[in-house]
């Protein structure tokens, strides 16, 4: 399906009934990647709506430069044009910084959000190092390097994660516009810092999903309400990797929300 979006077609998936759940992409990839998400949670009773972030997968691109900020909008809107209210975001890497500024901004559309393999703080020297690097691996067409670099960074060297599979997440990242690739890693290298702020002291309940193979994995979430679980040995792409286990943490922590939703109290530790 798609939706013109502040003149951009966005492309997304919308399955089932019920309270919805917004689940956004990390970089450099698509919708696809939560598809070991989608029949879980459309089961257990949630709406399920998953978009392509501008300039990746089915979306179309801006030749201007964007910000993490304007994407966050560009959802807002797509909830908009879609009649949803509230929702709980689940947004994954750089999706999940996407989903700490529709907090910052739209706190009241939030029920509940999930970041997955997030850093709330912002790139240090070492890490916006490595995006000017992969920016210039863009801009001098080694995108093939660019590709497999990525490939390298989502997956712990133990993942248990098949050949198709591989194939299918190195599809995602060579379908993503190469506009959208420059932008996307100039957006990551400048995003905001987080941790310094004092914009997110009122947040609905908030789960912390990472992997303890994963390099920028979070050692603390200093947010009001949040709950923190570690899955030994994932990586960055948890969802994909060790689906059924990040399965159950998400359908857990959409329960507490619910309960919550109807006054029975606070969220409770996951794990």
């Amino acid at each position: 399906m798609r939706a013109m979006i502040n003149g951009k077609s966005l492309a997304y998936d919308d399955y089932g009934c019920g309270p919805a759940i917004v689940l956004i992409h990390g970089f450099p990839l698509n919708r696809q990647m939560w598809t070991h998400q989608v029949d879980p949670l459309v089961k257990a009773g949630y709406r399920v709506v998953m978009p392509d972030l501008r300039g990746f997968g089915d979306s179309s691109t801006s030749k201007t430069p964007w910000t993490l900020q304007s994407m966050a909008g560009d959802v807002l809107d797509l909830l908009n044009y879609l009649g949803i209210g509230r929702a709980v975001f689940c947004g994954s890497s750089m999706g999940g910084t996407v989903v700490l500024h529709i907090l910052e901004r739209f706190s009241q559309r939030v029920a509940g959000a999930c970041l997955v393999s997030t850093s709330i703080k912002g790139a240090d020297q070492a890490e916006k190092t490595r995006c000017n690097e992969l920016i210039w691996m863009a801009e001098a067409g080694h995108l093939n390097d660019l590709v497999e670099g990525q490939l390298a960074s989502l997956f712990p060297e133990e993942a248990t994660i098949s050949a198709e599979e591989k194939a299918l997440i190195s599809g995602m990242i060579w379908s993503a516009d190469y506009t959208a690739l420059v932008n996307g890693l100039r957006a990551v290298r400048d995003r905001k810092d987080f941790g310094a702020t004092t914009c997110l002291l009122e947040i609905p309940p908030c789960l912390v999903v990472q992997g303890s193979a994963d390099t920028l994995r979070l050692h603390s979430m200093p947010l009001p309400g949040s709950a923190i679980v570690e899955v030994e040995g994932g990586g960055k792409l948890i969802n994909y990797e060790k689906p059924e286990e990040f399965n159950g943490y998400l359908l857990e922590f959409l329960n507490q929300v619910r309960v919550q939703r109807h006054g029975a109290g606070r969220l409770s530790k996951v794990a």
